[in-house]
């Protein structure tokens, strides 16, 4: 089908936003046009996008009244052309109506017809939507209906679309993955509550309607329950709490389950690096003790068992958290993707803990990998590009190779902040990857910043800090399974403009307001926040604040004579990593989750979500 190009989706964010005036809303309103707001970004007016959405939808077919003109009218109509008629007699009981296609010089009735297939999805595929009926309401600008006049979506006068009749917020399809949000820069999409798509913008703009080639379509993206949930960490050092003595405890999370043989289930060398060959050491499951593992560190995933299981627990689900681990220090990307003896640990201990959970009458499936990986690959000086891609193989290999169709795993990540402190080199390169696909793969997520945590050599953490990354783990996969969506995003910045000397953050607020915390991370100056130049120049900043909650406004001394790049937690080259001389910043939300770890006073710990570390130009999107 011919697909037409559009301008950016108008959403009542661009509004509260202040990106329109009333001039602009007047025409968004009124006139079928693209208009232009007083910052410069193009839009398509309600009128227009509707008139989009009605000629995508009839494959760009010339409209006929009855068949006797299209056949008349159109007969000069090269192949290939699409026609529909309307409005034709039915004159015993033959039916002419519907569209056809011009083949060798006649109109050919299509069987196919995206009028009847949507009507189709929407009698059989919406049975138990939740719908509402109104009378015509003078408010409502929009409206999208099936045949009955039962609402789907409508646009009101304040340019709020409501989708009140779908049920769905987040689905994908084998190209893209797209959510119900006011960012601009996500697709629009109308589904049923299966997930099934009746129309979508795509990534380039453009309108598509339901045709013969729907078949990548899938259901949204849930974490179902299984009655052992298999969570693996995975990476170098860091992932195996090496240079920390194990300070969790059996007691902790009684419910919860390890290999016989602890985290480390495989064969280790003296070195205790972590696993260096096969086979596995267990054989079968136990109750949770970290004391079983040979190698005596604190893993983050002692804690984060510890807070999902209680987490459980509290809800009296009967699921139990089974932990492993597989990383070896020190290791770059390259030594831990497939074809590698650790990556093979983790497949293989995937699969025997399914065999062992039968064994005892339970389901189990992997759900999460950790990834706590990324010290080595800044060391080597990799390119953001290439651990991109090298960790974006990663989860889709182990996804296919651990061969479990019921559920794709997801992947977490924490963010690697001890870049300063890495040589020889020492770019935050591999912290903006790991951010960047994060917002770019349905499967991978940044769970947490780590520069609010201690370190004692400035690039490996004390125990305390290993059981906080565990916490925020375990906080972000209690989130997932409860919340039944995976679409998970750090405190993160949304979108940057600029008026003037005006820069102005825009941030996605996991718990709002947003607040600047100098008490558990020091002001490395200007709370973090660079702003550069498009030549690399920083320029002076004359004040950074805190806006309604959910954004951040910085006046720059003077206004730039180019386009500028924000950047926040750069740190110093040299410095080691932590809350008080690292790559770090002090802006936080107001989560108040509590914590089901304690630290090493006896108390929970905070789960705020600390700003993610990030470096981007005005007017920038995320590649959803």
């Amino acid at each position: 089908m011919g697909a037409l190009k559009m301008a950016e989706l108008l959403t009542i964010q661009d509004s509260i936003d202040g990106r329109l005036d009333t001039q602009t809303l007047k025409e968004a309103v009124n006139e079928d046009k693209v208009i232009v707001s007083r910052l410069g970004k193009e839009y398509a007016s309600v009128p227009m996008a509707s008139r989009l959405f009605v000629e995508s939808a009839l494959l760009g077919a010339t409209p006929y009244s009855t068949f006797e003109k299209m056949t008349t009218e159109g007969a000069a109509s090269a192949d290939e052309s699409y026609a529909v008629v309307t409005n034709d007699p039915i004159i015993n009981n033959v039916d002419k109506n519907g569209f056809y296609e011009k083949i060798d010089g006649d109109w050919v009735f299509l069987e196919w017809n995206p009028i009847v297939q949507a009507k189709v999805y929407t009698d059989t595929a919406l049975g138990d939507v939740a719908i509402e009926s109104q009378a015509v309401d003078a408010d409502k600008l929009l409206t999208f209906t099936d045949d009955n006049y039962n609402i789907l979506v409508n646009i009101d006068s304040e340019l709020t679309a409501n989708f009140d009749g779908v049920k769905t917020d987040r689905l994908e399809t084998a190209q893209m993955q797209w959510y119900d949000s006011n960012l601009t820069d996500n697709p629009l999409t109308f589904t049923d509550d299966s997930g099934n798509i009746l129309c979508y913008l795509d990534l380039n703009g453009e309108l598509q309607s339901i045709s013969k080639n729907s078949n990548s379509l899938l259901k949204p993206m849930t974490r179902p329950f299984t009655d052992i949930i298999h969570v693996a960490i995975y990476g170098q050092s860091l992932s195996l709490g090496l240079g920390a003595t194990v300070v969790s405890t059996a007691d902790e999370a009684t419910n919860a389950l390890v290999p016989n043989a602890g985290i480390e289930d495989g064969q280790q060398g003296s070195a205790k690096q972590g696993i260096d060959s096969l086979p596995l050491s267990s054989t079968g499951l136990v109750a949770f003790d970290p004391a079983l593992n040979p190698n005596p560190k604190e893993s983050p995933i002692y804690a984060a068992t510890i807070h999902l299981q209680k987490s459980l627990d509290i809800r009296e689900s009967s699921s139990k958290i089974l932990a492993s681990a597989h990383g070896y220090g020190a290791t770059a990307i390259a030594g831990l993707s497939k074809g590698t003896i650790n990556y093979d640990v983790g497949i293989a201990q995937s699969k025997r803990y399914r065999d062992y959970a039968s064994a005892r009458g339970e389901s189990c499936l992997t759900q999460f990998v950790l990834w706590v990986q990324g010290e080595a690959d800044i060391s080597t000086g990799l390119s953001a590009i290439a651990y991109k891609t090298a960790l974006t193989k990663l989860v889709s290999d182990y996804q296919g190779d651990i061969n479990q169709p019921a559920l794709k795993p997801m992947m977490l990540s924490y963010q690697v902040s001890s870049h300063t402190k890495r040589t020889p080199n020492s770019s935050p390169d591999i912290a903006y990857a790991q951010l960047q696909l994060a917002n770019e793969n349905p499967y991978f997520k940044v769970a947490c910043a780590t520069y609010p945590m201690h370190y004692y050599d400035g690039v490996h953490m004390i125990a305390d800090s290993y059981r906080w990354l565990g916490a925020y783990f375990g906080k972000v996969m209690d989130w997932m399974l409860t919340n039944k969506r995976t679409d998970w995003k750090p405190l993160q910045p949304a979108s940057i403009i600029r008026t003037g000397k005006v820069v102005t953050i825009y941030f996605d607020v996991p718990v709002g307001p947003l607040v600047f915390d100098t008490s558990m991370v020091t002001n490395p100056g200007d709370y973090g926040f660079i702003v550069k130049d498009s030549s690399g120049v920083v320029l002076p900043i004359s004040s950074v604040s805190i806006k309604d909650g959910d954004r951040v406004n910085i006046i720059l001394a003077t206004d730039p004579t180019s386009s500028v790049t924000v950047t926040y937690a750069l740190g110093t080259t040299g410095a080691d990593a932590g809350p008080v001389t690292g790559a770090r910043g002090n802006l936080r939300d107001s989560d108040d989750t509590v914590s089901n770890v304690l630290d090493n006073t006896g108390t929970p710990y905070t789960l705020y979500n600390w700003c993610i570390l990030f470096s981007q130009k005005e007017n920038f999107q995320w590649a959803q």
